[in-house]
């Protein structure tokens, strides 16, 4: 069967059983979640992740130096609503919503990035969460470690269990 297209000018595939996804592939999990299976090195180890509610394209490096590493970006869902009425010296930091816009959360063991709209998020085997809202991106972490790449500061922030970060928006 076919359904609506979740990005403009792509095809929607309902997948019901194991099949395999080309990289480069736009996945829509916001009603279920998709185990994803990726090779980490080219002997065919393979890492695996479980991935729910987002839409994302999903990407992986063919340079060994990139070790495997398989990168989720965050697709989808407009950041119209997000302006301010008032704009220029008077507008205030307060009126900047912590609407959510997209999130994506994962559990996944092996080498997975996450992409938002204002920092990605490394994990290594974890639990966590990424959520681009109005204010920046936010990631939480519930169970491992994290490290979150700060597009705007340009620095990592190493994350532990039940910790929390925001890479702010742009003023």
């Amino acid at each position: 069967g076919s359904g609506r297209a979740s990005q403009k000018g792509i095809s929607f595939v309902p997948l019901s059983q194991a099949r395999q996804v080309p990289v480069g592939s736009f996945l829509d999990t916001r009603k279920g979640t998709v185990r994803l299976q990726s090779a980490s090195n080219r002997a065919g180890d393979r890492q695996t992740g479980d991935f729910l509610s987002s839409i994302f394209q999903v990407k992986q490096s063919r340079k060994r130096s990139a070790k495997g590493l398989t990168d989720l970006v965050l697709k989808g869902a407009s950041f119209n609503r997000c302006r301010t009425g008032r704009r220029g010296k008077g507008a205030s930091a307060a009126q900047v919503s912590r609407r959510t816009i997209r999130r994506l959360r994962g559990n996944a063991k092996g080498r997975f990035r996450t992409r938002g709209r204002y920092s990605s998020a490394t994990v290594r085997g974890t639990r966590w969460e990424t959520r681009d809202r109005c204010d920046g991106t936010l990631t939480k972490v519930r169970r491992g470690r994290v490290v979150v790449r700060d597009f705007r500061r340009k620095r990592n922030i190493l994350l532990t269990a039940g910790k929390s970060y925001l890479a702010k928006a742009p003023r």
